[in-house]
């Protein structure tokens, strides 16, 4: 199966909308749903025909806008701002195209409208492939055998995992969304003397480094500012509207083994359609506290895989497929907390300052006018706020600790009930987490080093971007993975990095420290930039041994 997400243009949509609302009477008042399924289908197809053979399962490509304006005649390029030429173009398409739709009787249209269409209203497409669900279904009458399949899936040591391929006439799973436009506050003035108006006069007895326990932040824009929560609570965490900008592309950027993120992502939906079958039945036959919990080294992305996956809920999670006109409305509210921001020097405040984020989170979930929409909880570091009470005790630490860790498991089992509410947590220090904490959670997920094939797909991202912006270059624009000298080197790179351990963190930045420490002048040769990585990774694997070494 192609699981696709398309980022459309919405000054495009909205011009094509607006079209179809002028002439829908004409065709029964479907011509919303008839753009949505041309453009599905365009989608549908201009994937197949990109696809170069059978793709193995577990992989994923992209298509950005100039992508599809550079292929194909009829494809056009627009800028960020239409002119009123290509506006009158969108018109006449929108009309041709609806007009053929309800000739023919076919969502099918010509190669050059297909190509038009779709530079015109689409800004990316991610695909990535999966292993459909089978359709096979054993019969109940077949006893026998199906207690002998149970009994070998249960004495199996491991499930075989053979590389398949998925054939370019597989079924397609399309959805479309449009990122959040972050505007900031109008009267932004206005905001600022509330907030002054709010600020008290502390007595000169506490030292003004106390204070840091009582700044507010105001909220970064209107939709942020409609949500119910309290000044204090936004000093404490980081608030995201999903979809965003921000966080645009950073699910494909990722790359692990053992098909981390499709796990990840079937553990957070399930967990919430099965929340939304039990609504309104009390019972704790199946324990689904919806708490994902991923931990490893530092610099592996677990927080940058939360945040990535609650971005991909936001586009996936409750749409309905091939609908691509749709509310301009956040989908996920992201609550990012920050537990150093939590703890303060004053007794049993730590304690409540979380207790008021649960609260205020508790607040948005009984919000009808929120109802609809997924909430989101990462807990970055959670070892900050879960450490082990039996480590804390041993460690004669003050009980404030041990109320916090309690405050933490209490409040994750009241929000149990809500169907909406899904709490993710990161952590590099497992063996220092409370078991109580650890036993909550519904999957627990192991972010390691980049493997060699992790690290060998890194590096050529990185370096293809780098080719993109002029800064490496190549001789005659050749295709550095169609070279065969500079597949072998990039190898040999990758190799050294995953035998070293380096994390993906720095494995990013191996080429910006290249390039800072082994020459001023830009552009450089491929040749030249390769040799240079070389040296540096050998250098960074050779710190990373001395770290290890002193641990």
């Amino acid at each position: 199966m192609y699981l696709v997400d398309v980022e459309v243009n919405k000054p495009v949509l909205a011009i094509i909308k607006r079209v179809s609302r002028e002439i829908g009477h004409q065709y029964g008042g479907k011509a919303r749903s008839a753009v949505s399924n041309v453009v599905a289908k365009a989608v549908e197809d201009k994937i197949r025909y990109s696809a170069a053979g059978d793709r193995p399962i577990g992989t994923s490509f992209e298509l950005s806008s100039r992508d599809l304006a550079l292929v194909g005649h009829g494809s056009l390029d627009i800028g960020t701002s239409l002119t009123e030429a290509q506006e009158n173009i969108i018109k006449n398409l929108t009309r041709v195209m609806l007009h053929q739709v309800y000739e023919t009787g076919t969502y099918a249209i010509s190669e050059g409208q297909r190509n038009m269409l779709l530079s015109l209203c689409v800004k990316h497409i991610h695909v990535e492939t999966r292993r459909a669900q089978s359709s096979k279904r054993m019969r109940v009458e077949d006893t026998e055998g199906f207690v002998s399949q149970i009994r070998s899936s249960l004495q199996s040591e491991q499930q075989e995992r053979n590389t398949s391929f998925l054939k370019k006439d597989s079924a397609f799973q399309v959805r479309f969304y449009a990122c959040l436009d972050k505007k900031r506050s109008k009267e932004p003035a206005a905001a600022i003397a509330e907030e002054f108006d709010k600020i008290d006069l502390h007595s000169s007895e506490r030292a003004p480094e106390d204070d840091e326990d009582d700044h507010t932040l105001l909220p970064s824009s209107d939709a942020i500012a409609s949500l119910p929560f309290s000044p204090q609570m936004l000093a404490q965490v980081e608030v995201h509207l999903l979809p965003c900008t921000e966080f645009e592309g950073m699910w494909e950027s990722l790359q692990f083994d053992d098909d981390l993120k499709s796990r990840l992502f079937g553990y957070a939906t399930i967990a919430l359609k099965l929340a939304n079958f039990a609504k309104g039945h009390q019972s704790t036959a199946i324990g689904n506290n919806k708490l994902l919990f991923v931990h490893g080294p530092p610099g592996t992305g677990k927080t940058t895989v939360c945040k990535a996956l609650c971005q991909k809920l936001a586009i996936r999670h409750g749409r309905s497929g091939k609908k691509i006109f749709f509310e301009d409305e956040p989908r996920v509210v992201l609550v990012e907390m920050s537990c150093s921001r939590l703890f303060s020097r004053w007794y049993g405040e730590s304690a409540k300052n979380l207790d008021g984020i649960f609260e205020n989170i508790e607040r948005l979930l009984l919000d009808q006018g929120n109802k609809n929409k997924i909430v989101c909880l990462l807990i970055d570091e959670v070892e900050t706020i879960a450490s082990s009470r039996i480590s804390l005790m041993g460690k004669n630490e003050t009980t404030d600790g041990i109320r916090v860790v309690n405050a933490l498991l209490t409040k994750l089992d009241q929000m149990k009930k809500y169907n909406n509410f899904l709490t993710l947590a990161t952590s590099n220090l497992i063996e220092s987490l409370d078991p109580a904490f650890l036993d909550r959670a519904d999957g627990m997920f192991f972010v390691d080093s980049p493997s060699f094939n992790a690290a060998s797909v890194i590096l050529n991202s990185c370096i293809e971007h780098l080719v993109k912006i002029n800064v490496v270059t190549t001789v005659r624009g050749s295709n550095i993975l169609e070279n065969q000298k500079f597949r072998k080197a990039i190898d040999l790179i990758a190799e050294r990095c995953a035998e070293s351990k380096i994390s993906g963190r720095t494995l990013r930045k191996l080429p910006i420290v290249c390039l800072s420490e082994s020459t001023m002048a830009l552009p450089i040769t491929i040749e030249d930039f390769l040799m240079a990585l070389a040296s540096t990774t050998s250098m960074k694997a050779r710190q990373v041994h001395v770290a290890v070494c002193n641990k």
